[in-house]
C-alpha cells in the first residue's frame, strides 16, 4: 500500500461478507505475483481499538529493518490506508493478512466480547484469527498478540492499570464460526480462542501500545526464521 504522510501532531515513539465458496488460500497464490507484500498486518476491532491500531501503524511504517538478514523498509497493512476504494473485502483481506510476515493482533477485553455470539453472527476479527493461526501453523508468518489492559479507579489507590485477563474461553460457544468464509467447520469458536491464548503475548495499555517494547518485539520477529506449528492447524 502507499506509505501515507503522518499527521502533523506528534505520534508516539513508540470486516464484510462474501459469497461462498471463496478459496482464500488459492487467492493468496494468485495474488503473490503482484508485489503486494507487507512486513506487518494489524488485526483489530474498529469499534474498540482503532486509535491503538493507528498508533502502531505510524510507529512501524517506513522504518529500516532486517528481514531474514536482508535490509528492508517496513510496510504495514492497516485496512484504513491499504484497502482501495471499491476493492472486494476478501481480496483485500488476502492481500493483507496472507502476504504479511508478522501478524499483530490487538486483543482487548471489549474487542472479543462479540465473539461470544460468533456461532450465530459472523465476526470478521475472529475470521482473521482463524486465518492467522492457520498461516502460522504452516510456518508462513509470525504472530504477535498485544494484550490490551485498561486503567480503572481503585478506592484509596486512584488510577490503577489492570492487565488483560479475559482468558476464560468457557464464555465462547462450542459451535463452529458461522462466517461464510470460515474454514473451521469442524472446530468450535472456543477451540479457536483457546489456541489463540496459547501464544505468548505482550501486556500493553492503549497509551503504551506504540512503545519501545512492542517495536523491539515486532522487529525481532521480522528477522526470525519461520517455523511450522502443526498443532495450530485446524482447517477442515
Amino acid at each position: 500500500c502507499v506509505i501515507h504522510t503522518p499527521p502533523t501532531h506528534p505520534k508516539p515513539l513508540a470486516g464484510h461478507q462474501a459469497e461462498r465458496p471463496i478459496d482464500l488460500l488459492g487467492l493468496e497464490h494468485r495474488q503473490s505475483g503482484n508485489g503486494d507484500s507487507y512486513s506487518f498486518f494489524i488485526n483489530y476491532r474498529v469499534t474498540t481499538d482503532r486509535d491503538s491500531a493507528e498508533k502502531l501503524y505510524w510507529m512501524l511504517t517506513g522504518r529500516e529493518s532486517k528481514q531474514h538478514s536482508k535490509k528492508i523498509k517496513t510496510t504495514v497493512f492497516l485496512d484504513k490506508y491499504c484497502l482501495s476504494a471499491g476493492e472486494p473485502w476478501d481480496l483485500g483481506f488476502v492481500k493483507g493478512l496472507q502476504n504479511s510476515s508478522v501478524i499483530i493482533l490487538i486483543i482487548s477485553e471489549n474487542a472479543i466480547q462479540s465473539i461470544r455470539n460468533a456461532d450465530l453472527k459472523p465476526d470478521n476479527v475472529l475470521l482473521e484469527y482463524e486465518y492467522a493461526l492457520e498461516k502460522y501453523s504452516k510456518g508462513k508468518c509470525h504472530i504477535l498478540p498485544l494484550l490490551v489492559g485498561e486503567y480503572i479507579y481503585v478506592e484509596n489507590h486512584g488510577r490503577v492499570f489492570k492487565k488483560f485477563g479475559a482468558f476464560d474461553v468457557s464464555i465462547f460457544p462450542e459451535l463452529p464460526h458461522c462466517h461464510e468464509m470460515s474454514k473451521c467447520e469442524n472446530i468450535t469458536v472456543r477451540q479457536t480462542m483457546s489456541n489463540l491464548f496459547k501464544l505468548q503475548g505482550i501486556s500493553v495499555a492503549n497509551d503504551t501500545i506504540a512503545s519501545e517494547q512492542v517495536m523491539k518485539a515486532a522487529f525481532s520477529l521480522m528477522d526470525h526464521p519461520f517455523q511450522e506449528h502443526p498443532e495450530f492447524s485446524f482447517f477442515s
